[in-house]
Order: structure tokens, then C-alpha cells, then sequence
């Protein structure tokens, strides 16, 4: 089971999501976030181990300042993807956007320009992410530039970000 960084109320407090969107229709959009843009800077050995951490409550110090940072980083990412696709239904007559009793065709500069939104704020966080990474490579060992660490030398695993 997908253990999950984030929840959906950690989403609505920094966007505009709806109270009646379930766990369930969000979730798909968090482990999306986490399975391709963090693991895209962490890499699949530290995003399990700090995975594993949150899910055992065993979060130490400097991975709960990590998570401080990566929060804000997949609430964005997240409500980007959902903004992308959140207002469509699928109808027979192809996917249309619900607005009160009409049904409204979304244009894609309408999906765009959110997404867009979110997805900067969200990069913003990734900076802050390499940047709290790099400033510290004893605590965080899994980011180091020896290359000597299976989150390193498996092409499966990703690269340290020092490579």
C-alpha cells in the first residue's frame, strides 16, 4: 500500500479544494506527485526509506524538516494535476465541464492556466528541497557525491543529486 506524504487536508488549507472532494477521488493526484516528481529528486531507496519513517512514526529530526519542505512541494504538484482533469465528467457525449445546471466545455487555456499555477509554486518548493539536501550531506546520506550508496548505483534507484 502507497504510503502518503501528504493528506487531503493538508490540500485544502493551501488551495481552493473543495470540502465535497473525497480522499478517495484525491488520492490518486498525491501518489501521482509522489511516484513522479519527488521520486524524479529523491530517488525510489529515500522516498521508501522516508516513506517507511512517516508510516512507523519514526520520523527523525532531519527527515521531518525534509517533509517540511516536501509538503508544500506535492500539495502544488497534486492540485495541479488534479485542477488538470477535477471539473470533467465523462458523458456519451465526450468529456464535458459541469458549471450549476449547464454543461460547459473546458478549453484548455481554462485547465492550463491553473495547472501552470500550481506547477510553479510547487517548483519554487523543489529548489528549497535540493537546497536543504545539499546544505547538509552528513544527515541526509543518501544525497552525497560518492557514489557509493545503492540509491546511487542502481540506474533503477536514481542518482544522488551531487552526481
Amino acid at each position: 500500500m502507497e504510503t502518503l506524504l501528504i493528506n487531503i487536508q493538508d490540500v485544502r488549507k493551501l488551495t481552493n479544494l473543495s470540502k465535497n472532494v473525497t480522499t478517495q477521488k484525491y488520492k490518486q493526484y498525491i501518489i501521482s506527485a509522489q511516484n513522479i516528481q519527488l521520486r524524479d529528486i529523491l530517488g525510489v531507496d529515500c522516498l521508501s526509506d522516508l516513506q517507511a519513517a512517516k508510516c512507523s512514526n519514526t520520523l527523525d529530526q532531519y527527515q521531518a524538516a525534509l517533509l517540511d519542505i516536501i509538503k508544500p512541494y506535492l500539495i502544488n504538484y497534486s492540485y495541479a494535476k488534479y485542477v488538470y482533469s477535477s471539473p470533467l465528467v465523462s458523458t456519451e457525449e465526450g468529456i464535458v465541464k459541469l458549471s450549476g445546471d449547464n454543461i460547459l466545455h473546458l478549453t484548455d487555456q481554462e485547465k492550463k492556466r491553473e495547472q501552470y499555477f500550481y506547477e510553479s509554486n510547487a517548483e519554487s518548493y523543489h529548489k528549497q528541497i535540493i537546497e536543504l539536501l545539499e546544505s547538509d550531506p552528513v544527515n541526509y546520506p543518501c544525497y552525497h557525491n560518492s557514489g557509493n550508496c545503492g540509491c546511487c548505483n542502481s540506474s533503477s534507484n536514481g542518482k544522488s543529486i551531487f552526481d
